[in-house]
């Protein structure tokens, strides 16, 4: 006879039940942390422990790995790799207030230290000044930067633009620079093909990753509780994408039974990159989703398409929390139709765009 159960304590507390031919988590008991490598891993129950060989192969194996209900916030860490992985989460429950932590790696392109800057200020934008060496223009824009001592120590923006001295962020620094403050400018080092979060999936946060498959990021059904940040998603100009928009929210439900669904989204200083043509986000079907400050939508030098829509009585929010988001190449750099509603500000910065918001106000939608 076998048991039917076994606690796994391996660097985290799992209970697993044999179902005859496979051992299954089926909860967790405090927070635990598991590593990805896709060169050196391998996907085994009594991996993901660490780093390198005793890590796991695959991230979809990793997420597998937590429990349908987790007592403790989940952190798994990939290494700087390609993962030719379409990821699904879904059917994971906190049994309390914790979370699902993607976490990314980094590529680090310069590593500086500044002679000046500015903190910025509502439409005003931050901007570290670096005491030597030189880029050229724009050479980091769209990549990130972040402070590594001073005020702004931990602060992750994107560049906006940069001269061969000034990197301009989009938005404002926390605090004051002051000279010999430093900083890292980096872009994420961890690329997959695209995650999917699905069926009232809560709780996710997903950090420092450049998705470039043709799926990129999409949401299904109910959601609430997710974060992205630091976020590259990149459709780049020789992909074929058949499907609407590189990051979708919509309910899939009936109109019968969705009336109080609500999507809680939120995305803060990432980029969404378009090359292809195609719109870069829908938000639809009464979904709600918050732009928190310092994002980048670029539909590169396409210049068509949409921005960001929102559209069958979906709404989302361009928040000015600490500055603006850019907008720019864009046909339209944010539109509403079919009863959608754009709140933004006065802040957010448009550049490139043929026109930069449309209401149809026919089909009763708003932009204010």
């Amino acid at each position: 006879a076998w048991d039917p159960f076994v606690l796994e304590t391996t660097g985290r507390e799992v209970l697993f039940q044999y179902d005859g031919s496979a051992w299954n988590p089926i909860i967790s008991y405090g927070s635990f942390t598991v590593y990805v490598d896709g060169t050196s891993g391998t996907d085994s129950q009594a991996g993901g422990t660490a780093t390198g060989a005793s890590a796991f192969a695959t991230i979809q194996y990793a997420i597998d790995q937590i429990p349908p209900l987790y007592s403790g916030n989940v952190t798994i860490n990939i290494s700087a790799d390609t993962y030719n992985e379409d990821v699904a989460i879904l059917g994971k429950t906190p049994t309390g207030n914790y979370s699902i932590t993607i976490q990314g790696a980094e590529t680090t392109l310069d590593s500086i230290t500044a002679s000046s800057g500015v903190q910025g200020t509502g439409a005003t934008q931050g901007s570290v000044t670096r005491n030597s060496g030189t880029w050229t223009s724009n050479q980091r824009q769209d990549k990130w930067i972040k402070g590594t001592s001073g005020n702004n120590n931990g602060i992750h923006r994107v560049i906006d633009s940069n001269t061969s001295t000034v990197a301009t962020i989009c938005g404002n620094w926390d605090g004051s620079i002051s000279t010999s403050d430093t900083f890292e400018v980096y872009e994420p080092a961890t690329i997959v093909d695209s995650i999917l979060i699905k069926s009232g999936q809560t709780s996710v946060n997903i950090n420092t990753i450049k998705m470039t498959g043709t799926s990129g990021m999409t949401i299904t059904e109910p959601l609430s509780q997710s974060v992205w940040n630091y976020l590259w998603v990149d459709a780049g100009s020789t992909q074929n994408h058949s499907w609407d928009g590189k990051v979708s929210l919509q309910s899939c439900l009936s109109s019968q039974t969705r009336n109080n669904i609500q999507f809680n989204f939120e995305m803060r200083n990432s980029k969404v990159d378009r090359g292809d043509g195609s719109d870069a986000i829908r938000v639809r079907n009464k979904s709600f989703a918050k732009f928190q400050a310092g994002n980048v939508f670029d539909g590169s030098s396409s210049g068509t398409a949409i921005g960001v829509e929102a559209s069958s009585t979906a709404s989302f929010t361009l928040s000015s929390s600490f500055g603006y988001n850019r907008i720019r190449n864009w046909t339209t750099g944010i539109d509403a139709d079919q009863g959608g509603n754009a709140n933004t500000v006065s802040q957010n910065q448009y550049s490139g765009n043929t026109t930069n918001e449309n209401a149809n106000a026919t089909e009763y939608s708003y932009i204010g």
